[in-house]
């Protein structure tokens, strides 16, 4: 058996978050499109049209190591024209 969770009365006195609201209102009515809870239709995610950019960016040397660099002074121009060229939904 777990041990008991102790929470300070700090914790104790804080509500509730209020994506917990937006996301279980996102469960209980399936109609309701909610862009604040998170909750993805994963087939309406474009994963063929994003392998395809990846798959162009990485393909040559120069645009995949900058598109691999990472820290607040990274920016790949190149990453940003390859998806701009071919936006997923002209496709």
């Amino acid at each position: 058996m777990p041990d008991a969770v102790h929470l300070s009365r700090r914790a104790l006195q804080t509500a509730d978050q209020p994506i917990s609201y937006f996301m279980q209102q996102a469960i209980e009515n399936p109609k309701l499109i909610s862009l604040a809870a998170g909750l993805v239709d994963a087939a309406s995610l474009p994963g063929s049209e994003v392998r395809s950019a990846v798959d162009e960016l990485l393909s040559r040397p120069a645009s995949a190591q900058a598109a691999l660099q990472y820290g607040p002074r990274a920016f790949c121009p190149c990453a940003k024209s390859c998806w701009l060229a071919r936006p997923p939904w002209t496709r």
